[in-house]
């Protein structure tokens, strides 16, 4: 019996699994830098997943700083492994004005601010927000990326600062390492 199920799923048209690409989060947190009654932070921390190679963050925000213009400052590294050593950097980019990105529709980080409770929108309010089944539109950052070579073959490691303008005092630094892979559904 087995070595007919076998023989049927590797005959052509007969296997009906379709390979999917979904982004697995490896990391979600505060940077080293980062420090609890100084800056905004993320406490209670669980990566899930949501299945079907869906995979999301729970956590508390805690936000202690607010500002009504955010410059946000992006810092790219592409690794060998999910440890986030030996990383390259490969760019980094700004937005001078954080907030109409913060609420804009069809980004890839949309989905983790749509599942912040209350609505995160600028300026921030000095509470703590709870994010619950956060994660990334996996088709809006492969459009973003599908450009980048062998993006698939690296782990990459983001830093995003948040900076009070004007003033430019850091706010927060959160770091993510994901990696996006194939799935069979």
């Amino acid at each position: 019996m087995e070595l007919v199920l076998v023989l049927l799923l590797t005959l052509p048209g007969l296997n009906a699994a379709t390979v999917r690409d979904i982004v697995r989060i490896e990391h979600f947190g505060n940077c080293k830098n980062v420090v609890r009654g100084k800056h905004n932070y993320y406490d209670n921390i669980t990566l899930i997943s949501l299945g079907r190679g869906s995979y999301g963050v729970n956590t508390d925000y805690e936000v202690i700083m607010s500002a009504k213009k955010i410059l946000a400052t992006y810092e790219v590294f592409k690794c060998p492994s999910n440890s986030a050593t030996n990383c390259e950097q490969f760019g980094n980019f700004k937005h001078n004005d954080f907030c109409p990105k913060l609420e804009e529709k069809g980004q890839f980080w949309s989905p983790i601010f749509e599942n912040t409770r209350p609505p995160l929108k600028c300026p921030f309010k000095k509470i703590t927000y709870q994010l619950r089944n956060a994660t990334f539109d996996v088709h809006t950052l492969l459009t973003f990326v599908k450009f980048i070579p062998d993006f698939s073959n690296f782990y990459w490691l983001t830093k995003t600062y948040y900076w009070t303008t004007p003033g430019k005092q850091m706010m927060e630094c959160k770091s993510v390492v994901f990696k996006t892979t194939k799935i069979r559904v």
